[in-house]
């Protein structure tokens, strides 16, 4: 049993640093080592990298991308092979600037990092009852989730079922989609985002969250698919990961025309003024800033976007150190024009860490931690059954 627990709070941990593949790299099964095969593989992996750097699913049916397949090579800098699931596969890097290029003449966008976490609460109405599906409970649908997300570049979280969790949210919550509970247990794991999904046979009901700090105040972005899981599972990962890149992602061949100022409030130590700094250099929607003024907390830059305000204040709030302000306005011509953008600076932002797994033994021979996980347990089918006895006076309905 401690080693169980060991195991998931191992698990929570490499969540948030495990998710490593580079953007511009892509793995793909091949049946053998022949010209023809090698060369579709080299383009689906291409296409792949396309999607996952551009955040558009359907650039695959781009005219530029279908042409540039047919020089598939002059945009690899790695290839070699290697082994996934007992399948040979094929390992493919590429440029990242000869990629940015065709993205520019392809007339897309650009979806950079950081790139947002989100928390994903799976819950199957299966032959015994409606389950939860942790981290840790070796259901394929998990594997297939994340394998997923790698393909989008979405870094997928998914509960691990300790008794935190277990004890905190109930079937019903997640089934029933109730912010409250939901959020309060979720925030354990610091998402930036949180997707609630149904699964009941060929059918799947989901709903995003993109904003975690604003999920008990906003409507949830929804979707239902049907069909096989898996097919499923890569449908709503492709939705999900589409919406966030048009939150945040930028058009590589704009001009930077839209040039305001930027104030940032909160600023506490020198360690804070860096930090910031690397930040704002770091975002995509920025085509270049320049120092206005420092004082005492606080700090305004001449910056200069490759994308709308909008666009911009999306790629920023990512970072949760960052919060929106109200900014300073005047009136032209009879619109609301923005003179100054401003934002707080709250500090460095840490990533929750699972209390420590310790074993009391107790009269009867039993550690706490066994007690701890029987309590689970009883819990969950408690859930379960009270689930049966709604469903049975109840609408049956996703």
């Amino acid at each position: 049993m401690l080693r169980l627990l060991v195991l998931i709070s191992t698990l929570f941990l490499a969540s948030f640093t495990a998710f490593a593949s580079s953007l511009y790299n892509a793995e793909v099964p091949v049946e053998d080592s022949d010209t023809a095969t090698e060369l579709a593989a080299k383009q689906q992996a291409m296409l792949e990298v396309l999607v996952r750097v551009s955040g558009q699913s359907e650039i695959t049916e781009n005219p530029v991308v279908k042409k540039s397949l047919g020089s598939v090579d002059t945009f690899i800098s790695s290839v070699g092979y290697g082994e996934k699931n007992e399948q040979k596969t094929l390992i493919a890097g590429f440029e990242s600037s000869k990629i940015r290029a065709l993205l520019i003449q392809a007339d897309a966008t650009f979806w950079g990092e950081p790139r947002p976490y989100v928390l994903f609460w799976l819950v199957e109405d299966g032959a015994n009852g409606r389950n939860v599906i942790w981290e840790q409970s070796e259901n394929d649908m998990v594997s297939v989730l994340k394998a997923e997300g790698e393909r989008r570049g979405l870094p997928i979280l998914v509960p691990v079922g300790d008794f935190d969790d277990v004890v905190n949210v109930s079937v019903p919550d997640i089934w029933g989609g109730f912010v409250n509970p939901l959020s309060d247990v979720s925030e354990r794991y610091n998402p930036d985002g949180v997707v609630l999904v149904k699964i009941r046979r060929n059918r799947l009901s989901w709903q995003l969250y993109p904003k975690f700090a604003d999920m008990k105040y906003s409507a949830p972005v929804s979707g239902s698919e049907s069909g096989e899981i898996n097919a499923m599972l890569n449908s709503v990962v492709d939705q999900i990961a589409d919406q966030y890149a048009s939150r945040t992602a930028v058009s590589l061949g704009n001009d930077a025309t839209n040039t305001t100022l930027l104030s940032v409030s909160g600023l506490q130590s020198s360690e804070d003024y860096f930090a910031l700094e690397r930040t704002l250099k770091g975002l995509n929607s920025i085509a270049s800033m320049e120092l206005e003024t420092l004082s005492k907390e606080l700090v305004t830059y001449r910056i200069s976007l490759l994308s709308s305000e909008d666009v911009f204040n999306n790629e920023l709030t990512v970072d949760r150190r960052i919060r929106k302000q109200d900014a300073d306005t005047e009136i032209v011509d009879g619109n609301v024009v923005p003179l100054r953008l401003n934002y707080r600076w709250q500090g460095i932002a840490k990533l929750p860490v699972p209390a420590p797994v310790t074993t009391e033994t107790v009269q009867d021979g039993t550690s706490s931690t066994e007690i701890a996980t029987e309590v689970a347990t009883e819990g969950t089918e408690q859930d379960i059954q009270s689930t049966e006895v709604v469903d049975n006076g109840g609408d049956d309905s996703q």
